[in-house]
């Protein structure tokens, strides 16, 4: 059964009509993000702000202008005038609403430029549907890298998940009186890079907030998403999208698929509103050259166990009556970054301990201010667990001149008697992009 679909009509007069241009901006976070390994584990983020600007979204049939107006939407962010690429574009022609569509996947297939590319600044399309502008709700985008047929209904057709990536947009940044906007987000310092072999299927939801934890399973509401009638500019697509029909399962199975009826004012097109732009410096690997524990007893391993997530640990022996609110043990490590000005810096571990209820976290040293930073924090487990930080102003982590770059990880223990326990850390490298 086809979906039925809204156009995002004319407003008054003829076809130069637009929407008023008054437009909202703001800041949020990073709720929840869970990325996928090369070696098929996960590592965990949050926190890091995100910068947001709201637009409506102009129209003018056949008029076939770009329609972003998206300059000086940026200048709140720190990276400004870093260089960027566009991998993906698809933002001409006129705008459809998927009528209910708070659940849809749609295939991205981005130029080359784009594969293992931190994705910077990315415009999608939001529809409200009802007048309110009280609260917030969560934009999560799940990334799947494969599609397979002939599963049949009610089975999930898309599998090996890359992302899973979650923000809240707080309405009030939507003016009133409009229903129908572009949202940019600048994702500076927390980059999505995910996107290995060029194609990407994702499933972008709206959902209401979940607590007392966010985990993107809160119901879904009231926004829908927004496609457009023309294929993409910059990178391909196809001209169909798959929609959650019971957006009550997050289940999108193969017979879940539409596109606009040519009827109702479309060409057959169906495509996410959406661009993405990728840093444009070169992004280099940093693996640290030195590292010495602190509050714990080294057991095992050298500088090179911590280069790879290969099972090859730097351990300890962690201390046994740490105070109440002091680690039980850190590792700290060192090398130097690639350039003096990175636009973006982050720092990927992988770790376990031999004893439950241990929470980690990753700190990094703030040359201008001579002090640690906290930048992730999350439980660690008797097997591998991934955690990642990222640096907010990221030149403040580089010594000037030097260049020397500084983090720790830390391990933090329940209060009160314990067992003898180990830490095992196996991987701690940076991931530093150039202007």
């Amino acid at each position: 059964m086809k979906r039925i679909l809204a156009f995002v009509s004319l407003l008054a007069v003829g076809a130069s009509a637009v929407l008023a241009q008054v437009s909202g901006s703001g800041v949020t976070q990073v709720e929840f993000f869970k990325v996928k390994n090369a070696d098929g584990t996960y590592s965990i983020s949050k926190g890091a702000p995100i910068f947001v600007t709201v637009k409506p979204i102009r129209t003018g049939a056949g008029t076939g202008a770009d329609r972003s107006g998206r300059a000086g939407s940026f200048g709140v962010s720190p990276a400004n005038g870093a260089k960027n690429i566009a991998v993906y574009k698809n933002h001409m022609g006129d705008n459809f609403v998927i009528e209910e569509g708070s659940s849809v996947v749609d295939d991205l297939s981005f130029i080359a430029a784009g594969n293992n590319k931190p994705w910077k600044i990315v415009t999608f399309g939001v529809h409200l549907a009802t007048e309110s502008r009280a609260g917030k709700f969560l934009v999560r985008w799940r990334g799947f890298q494969n599609y397979q047929t002939g599963l049949g209904p009610g089975n999930m057709a898309f599998n090996n998940e890359m992302f899973d990536f979650g923000f809240y947009l707080n309405r009030n940044l939507f003016p009133a009186n409009e229903s129908t906007f572009e949202v940019t987000v600048d994702l500076t310092l927390n980059p999505l890079g995910v996107v290995q072999n060029q194609t990407c299927y994702l499933a972008q939801q709206f959902r209401e907030p979940q607590t007392p934890v966010e985990q993107g399973e809160g119901l879904f509401t009231s926004t829908w998403n927004v496609c457009t009638n023309n294929g993409p500019q910059i990178g391909a697509s196809q001209d169909f999208f798959w929609f959650d029909y019971d957006p009550t399962d997050g289940i999108y199975d193969e017979t879940e698929i539409d596109q606009f009826d040519p009827e109702q004012g479309g060409t057959g097109a169906a495509n996410f509103l959406f661009d993405v732009q990728v840093s444009g410096g070169q992004t280099s690997t940093v693996n640290p050259i030195s590292y010495n524990w602190v509050g714990a007893r080294y057991r095992s391993g050298n500088t090179g166990s911590l280069w790879f997530n290969d099972a090859n640990y730097n351990q300890a022996k962690a201390a046994i009556n740490a105070l109440t609110g002091q680690p039980s043990g850190r590792i700290v490590v060192e090398s130097f970054s690639p350039t003096n000005n990175p636009v973006n810096m982050r720092v990927d571990v992988d770790a376990r301990v031999s004893r439950q209820n241990v929470t980690m976290r990753i700190e990094l040293f703030n040359f201008s201010t001579n002090t640690w930073v906290n930048v992730a924090q999350g439980p660690v487990g008797t097997t591998d667990t991934g955690l990642i930080g990222f640096a907010a102003t990221p030149t403040q982590f580089v010594q000037s001149g030097s260049g020397v770059v500084r983090a720790r990880l830390a391990f933090y223990a329940p209060s009160g008697p314990a067992p003898v326990w180990s830490m095992f850390v196996d991987q701690i490298v940076w991931t530093i992009t150039a202007p």
